[in-house]
């Protein structure tokens, strides 16, 4: 058996300072995919390319890219609370945040790049 799962399966409890530690990279990779997204849409919406989420072309339009920053920033802030107040586990949240927008912003190199 693998360490890795050795420890998924392990019934002793992680250190405060270790989850504490988790839950900061989490976060820091939520950031740094939020960031990731927010740049390549901006930069494929500025060089004429559509955007496919209709509730980020309608705050695109109405309020550009600080509107989509703002956006971003509030389901941040939500999956803030909601994790803490939700999860045994507090880097789920910023984890799955983390996936799903760098699974974006790979998609929106993968169109500037013209693939």
């Amino acid at each position: 058996m693998s360490p890795l799962v050795q420890a998924l399966r392990s019934t002793t409890p992680v250190s405060t300072a270790s989850r504490q530690r988790h839950v900061r990279v989490a976060w820091g990779l939520a950031v740094l995919a939020t960031v990731a997204d927010v740049a390549t849409t901006a930069l494929g919406t500025g060089l004429g390319h559509a955007e496919g989420n209709p509730l980020v072309a309608s705050v695109l339009a109405a309020a550009g890219v600080p509107g989509f920053v703002l956006l971003k920033a509030g389901i941040l802030l939500a999956a803030a609370v909601v994790g803490t107040q939700c999860f045994d586990r507090p880097a789920v949240a910023p984890c799955a945040l983390a996936v799903a927008w760098g699974a974006v912003a790979v998609a929106n190199v993968a169109v500037l790049a013209g693939a």
